[in-house]
């Protein structure tokens, strides 16, 4: 027997009939010295993934499944990438993970899947826009409440959201998981869209879970990270369909300040002046005022020239991009984006925001305030909270006391204020 393992490349690799073995669910840990770090693989005719529970990965597919006897070896990734190289010997795995000179070992066990809900294809149209999407529902009747996952910016296909799925399937909660328009199986292109569309996107999904028995239409609401908060207060404001948001690193200000906010840390953290910072926004607002009117690229070209060598400048980094490029044509589209008169005025439903103190894409410091100010000022029913040492994506560096991995982890308590704020504000 063969079967072709799906790879994030594009190649395909076969499994050799003496690795059937490899076949069923593996739970087990990574170990480094007393450190240790949960891991799991699942290996089926139609592939072979693994599941990174304290990175908040789940059903990465493996690039490369080799085996040599009862040898056998599970790749992912490149530049680094990182190997699973081991012994199979009945229901046990062993041997050694290797990420670029980093090394450990690993353990694994084959077990009965504990899986309390089923996926179902959940395809569905936003006018000629094709969405492919899957509904994550726990077992039973229901009816269910659910949450439609949102996407951050850039390039996203589903798997990347199959461990929230499974978190919050696993508390009760069905999860609507998609191909964001463009990407994967999904068609369209969010590069020529703004933020009405893509939230549109979102509410056509709310829409059909309304018409299912087995959903609880009072408690449909709406998670995700980054730009997915822009997104999400903007579909809140065209649907009242949309009873709850759980918010993960978004912006309370508007689309420009974060990309200044962007720019500033990193000056900031290579050493440079509040003075050069200040000339460093100076340029960013003339290249903002391309995108906006089209003017002004040959005056900012002359002055790039005249500033090539001076150091804040060069780390600067910025790329002039002509007025008619794809990137200002998307840019323009949501520049001028403002949550805060939506929050005020059309978006009266709980909120739970998530923030890492050390973010250096959105400021906490910037963005608690003004939803504090909301909060009191409008009677808002707002949940804000803080993780010491997390990034934007809500993870911090390492423990080597405690993690056996070489890759940021999420922080300590953000799934435990999900599930409580969930437990208080919905389940209940």
């Amino acid at each position: 027997m063969t079967f072709r393992i799906p790879t994030l490349v594009g190649a395909i690799f076969l499994i050799q009939a003496n690795a059937a073995e490899l076949t069923g669910h593996w739970e087990g840990e990574l170990r480094k010295g007393s450190a240790k770090s949960p891991i799991s693989i699942a290996a089926t005719d139609s592939g072979t993934t693994w599941t990174l529970p304290a990175c908040g990965w789940k059903d990465y597919p493996f690039n490369t499944v080799r085996a040599d006897g009862n040898r056998v070896e599970l790749g992912y990734g490149s530049d680094p990438g990182w190997t699973l190289s081991g012994t199979l010997n009945g229901d046990s795995f062993q041997g050694t993970f290797v990420r670029g000179d980093f090394n450990a070992d690993f353990s694994l066990t084959r077990v009965p899947l504990d899986q309390p809900y089923h996926e179902e294809e959940f395809d569905y149209e936003n006018g000629d826009v094709h969405i492919n999407a899957a509904l994550v529902i726990p077992n039973g009747p229901g009816p269910h409440p659910v949450v439609v996952m949102l996407h951050g910016s850039g390039d996203h296909e589903m798997v990347r959201y199959r461990f929230h799925a499974d978190f919050f399937a696993r508390l009760g909660v069905a999860c609507v998981i998609a191909d964001k328009r463009g990407c994967g199986k999904s068609t369209g292109d969010w590069n020529k869209v703004g933020f009405v569309p893509l939230a549109e996107d979102g509410i056509k999904a709310v829409e059909k879970l309304r018409a299912r028995a087995d959903v609880d239409p009072q408690r449909i609401g709406m998670t995700g990270i980054s730009q997915a908060g822009w997104i999400m207060v903007q579909a809140a404001a065209l649907s009242k369909d949309v009873q709850f948001l759980i918010v993960d690193s978004g912006a309370a200000y508007d689309v420009e300040r974060e990309g200044f906010y962007d720019y500033e840390v990193m000056l900031r953290d290579k050493g440079h002046s509040e003075e050069e910072i200040r000339k460093a926004v100076e340029i960013l607002k003339a290249d903002n005022a391309i995108t906006r009117t089209g003017q002004g690229f040959d005056e900012l070209k002359a002055k790039r020239e005249q500033l090539k060598n001076v150091a804040w400048y060069r780390d600067l980094g910025l790329i002039l991009q002509k007025p008619d490029s794809t990137g200002r044509d998307f840019y323009r589209k949501i520049i001028d984006f403002d949550p805060r008169p939506l929050l005020v005025k059309d978006v009266n439903i709980p909120v739970l925001w998530l923030y890492g103190e050390e973010d250096k894409s959105v400021s906490p410091q910037e963005c608690i305030p003004i939803l504090e100010e909301i909060q009191k000022k409008h009677n808002k029913d707002y949940t804000i909270r803080v993780f010491p040492r997390a990034d934007h994506g809500l993870r911090v560096p390492p423990d080597p006391a405690r993690d056996a991995a070489p890759f940021d982890v999420l922080a300590d308590g953000v799934l435990d204020a999900k599930t409580q704020w969930l437990r208080e504000r919905i389940l209940k």
